[in-house]
């Protein structure tokens, strides 16, 4: 069935000038797709992670492809630690 998806309310962009990226993109929802748990990305501030985060999170929430996960959530960290877990679970 599909996921419950944990944050519907969840900002959601699509940025055009991120080029060469869809490639990317798609080994790592494939990756995901085949049961790994957990991904994660670091790197260098403004080299694209929170979009490419974003990206996966859209293609996973809307049911794009086919995955094992019961749930699906988008956590944005502002810089607070409650912020965005209080606002975006309730």
């Amino acid at each position: 069935g599909m996921p419950y998806v944990l944050t519907p309310g969840a900002k959601r962009w699509e940025n055009g000038n991120m080029l060469g990226r869809d490639r990317f993109i798609n080994e790592l929802c494939g990756i995901l797709q085949d049961g790994t748990p957990h991904i994660q990305l670091t790197g260098m501030g403004g080299i694209g992670k929170t979009e490419i985060l974003n990206r996966i999170y859209g293609i996973f929430a809307d049911n794009q492809i086919n995955h094992v996960f019961a749930h699906v959530g988008y956590l944005y960290y502002d810089g607070t630690m409650d912020s965005d877990l209080e606002q975006q679970l309730t």
